[in-house]
């Protein structure tokens, strides 16, 4: 074999040599970083399974070994600030501040846990400061969100319906029904507080925002008539019937002492009739125009109404009750002890309002939660009596 063959062959060894150990090299740096990346995934994994510890341990192997993605830290911070560490949590988050490369987004999630953080340590103002300095940068759904709770929660109740406001020019999904139903709970609050002025001046922002909110209605109702202002009153008591009947028990009996105490009893019946228009058979209205009618000294009439439901009776104790009230007032003992007997009277059912998110319970279905600011996470708590 002549020289020059050997020298081919050595620099095709040398030439798959430094290939070989090129590939090895790369291998190596891949795995090293798909092993980094692989335990920020997995802890995401964990965190949508709720393996929250198992989330934990990942995320500070992975930050430990060099993680690049910034989610990582903030994920980390949140879980410590949950296992009572904000300190640590906030001193982690505000160390991602320094970064030259931060879009928006990133800036937004780093000021966002920074907030959160700050108001577990009970420093509202500052937690403020920090998510205002955003919302100057761009109006952002998830901050003002935000802002708009942590407003609610040190009081500053102008801000936080600002906030609110905002939120809705670029959330459709936060409606004028929302807004008011926010002023009616601060109402709510200021009215339990002795504040009344000022609780007058919030529902009256509240309508502005939505005139069928019920909540704002019913208060609103409710200080009128503590004011004197007894039209007005039965006005509005008719109003929040025509939208939500759920408050008849309560308002029933306050309506008609509105109109009675101001010389418009009559009126009662056409406002029973234009509702029982809008609900027809409705068994609370239907006995409380019989009611009405017996007051009159109409009794039988009364009984003429209620006969017309008799079908209806025999799984309505409302109705039952009401027509065998009337026979007995009437003189008619055997007929009232008939449809009592004949009729199996259903337990009445009442209840409270409890939001579904914290548990939090009213005595009014407000549609907002004043505990953690949730819309629409108000429901009915029924309890048979």
């Amino acid at each position: 074999m002549d020289t020059v063959n050997i020298r081919l062959i050595l620099i095709a060894v040398l030439a798959c040599t430094v290939i070989l150990l090129s590939a090895i090299v790369l291998f190596q740096r891949r795995k090293r970083v798909t092993g980094r990346r692989s335990r920020y995934i997995e802890a995401l994994y964990a965190l949508i399974e709720g393996r929250k510890e198992d989330a934990y341990s990942l995320l500070t192997s992975a930050v430990r070994n060099g993680e690049t993605d910034i989610d990582a830290y903030i994920q980390l911070g949140n879980l410590m600030r949950e296992k009572g560490q904000s300190e640590k949590a906030l001193q982690l988050h505000r160390g991602l501040t320094v970064r030259r490369d931060l879009t928006f987004e990133d800036e937004k999630a780093v000021q966002l846990a920074i907030a959160e953080d700050l108001a577990s340590l009970g420093r509202i103002e500052r937690a403020v400061a920090a998510l205002e300095t955003v919302r100057k940068k761009r109006k952002d759904a998830d901050v003002l969100a935000t802002l708009h709770k942590l407003y609610h929660v040190q009081g500053d109740y102008e801000n936080s319906y600002s906030a609110l406001r905002d939120l809705s020019r670029i959330d459709d999904s936060v409606t004028p029904l929302m807004r008011s139903s926010y002023l009616t709970s601060v109402a709510c609050s200021l009215i339990e507080t002795g504040d009344i002025d000022r609780a007058g001046k919030y529902l009256d922002k509240a309508r502005k925002e939505d005139g069928t909110c019920p909540g704002a209605l019913y208060f609103s109702a409710g200080l009128a008539m503590d004011r004197g202002d007894l039209d007005r009153a039965a006005i509005m008591w008719e109003d929040l019937l025509s939208i939500d009947m759920g408050y008849f028990p309560e308002v029933a009996t306050r309506l008609e002492k509105a109109l009675f105490e101001s010389g418009r009893f009559d009126e009662l019946e056409g406002i029973l009739s234009r509702l029982l228009l809008k609900y027809p058979s409705d068994s609370l209205l239907l006995s409380s125009l019989a009611g009405f009618y017996a007051k009159k000294g109409e009794i039988s009439r009364g009984i003429d109404l209620l006969e017309g439901e008799r079908g209806r009776m025999s799984d309505n104790s409302t109705l039952s009750v009401s027509l065998a009230s009337l026979y007995i007032k009437s003189g008619r003992t055997d007929e009232a002890l008939s449809v009592l007997e004949e009729n199996n009277m259903i337990p009445s059912a009442s209840g409270s309002w409890k939001c579904s998110d914290c548990g939090e319970v009213y005595e009014t279905s407000l549609g907002f939660c004043r505990a953690c600011c949730s819309f629409d996470s108000i429901q009915k708590n029924e309890t048979i009596q």
